[in-house]
């Protein structure tokens, strides 16, 4: 008859601490990710509460994101504004226009900011002061594009009644 013992003390221990680890690390984890939600959540937030139309499209000109303003200037809802391009929301030559501006950002060109007046979605006349900027991967190289367009009409449209009733009183004289 042979007997054999080993004393597994220590290993049963170790096989507790890790467990222990395991859990602390587990709630750890549903921690972080809970405040990962939160901040992703107050973020989207902000961007909607934003009073000028913002939207981020990828290196290929498809939407990605669009706050409340621009879907709703779109006719679109978050969803489906996802993965569409500029061609299937402007117009042809506005289209080729916004996709050069886009990709001379993801060239290197610096911050793009300029006035736009004409038509926008639908037809509808608009006055805008548009922001566009590359977003930068964590390598630093340009992999996306922000566009803000914020409504300046207010201050446009008496611009042109006066530039207007200038004219008129010119011509009178």
């Amino acid at each position: 008859l042979v007997v054999y013992g080993e004393d597994i003390t220590a290993r049963l221990q170790a096989e507790q601490a890790l467990k222990e680890h395991q859990l602390h690390l587990e709630e750890q984890v549903k921690d972080r990710t809970e405040q990962i939600m939160q901040q992703q959540h107050r973020l989207e937030g902000i961007i909607d509460a934003l009073p000028v139309a913002l939207c981020i499209k990828d290196r290929e000109g498809r939407y990605q994101l669009g706050n409340r303003v621009f879907t709703q200037e779109h006719h679109q809802t978050k969803d489906s504004l996802i993965g569409k391009t500029v061609e299937e929301l402007w117009p042809a030559e506005m289209a080729a226009n916004i996709r050069r501006q886009d990709q001379s950002l993801l060239h290197g060109a610096p911050l793009l900011r300029y006035e736009f007046s004409g038509p926008g979605p639908g037809g509808r006349a608009m006055d805008l002061l548009v922001t566009k900027a590359a977003l930068l991967d964590a390598t630093g190289q340009p992999e996306s594009v922000l566009t803000m367009g914020g409504d300046i009409g207010d201050i446009k449209t008496p611009q042109r009644d006066r530039a207007a009733g200038k004219t008129e009183a010119e011509r009178r004289t």
